[in-house]
């Protein structure tokens, strides 16, 4: 089986926002933070042959991920002190009920 090597285009968020490539059918077009490569998060859009980049959407925003990831682990840590108002385990009454199935003779 023969290999290709595949390398999407790539540029700063000034230099992406500046030059508002159009990116071809499925190209992928790297974004990386503007003090360079590997100093901050890294995003992802998809072209689509007819859209510059400042009009496409993110296939990956990093950064949202990490927000969002921050805001689940804080609300984690407030069902696990008992902050929230999200009912847990301890707010249910598992006792059975009269006539319940478990009740049922056989």
């Amino acid at each position: 089986m023969a290999f290709a090597k595949i390398r999407p285009k790539g540029g700063t968020t000034n230099q992406w926002n500046t030059a508002n490539t159009v990116l071809g059918e499925r190209e992928l077009g790297f974004e990386y933070s503007d003090q360079g490569l590997g100093k901050g998060p890294v995003n992802l859009k998809l072209g689509d042959g007819a859209h510059g980049w400042n009009d496409l959407p993110y296939a990956i925003n990093t950064a949202a991920i990490l927000a969002e990831l921050a805001a689940i682990k804080t609300d984690l840590a407030n069902i696990l002190s008992g902050q929230s108002n999200v009912m847990t385990n301890k707010d249910v009454d598992y006792t059975p009920a009269i006539g319940d199935v478990t009740d049922q003779e056989e």
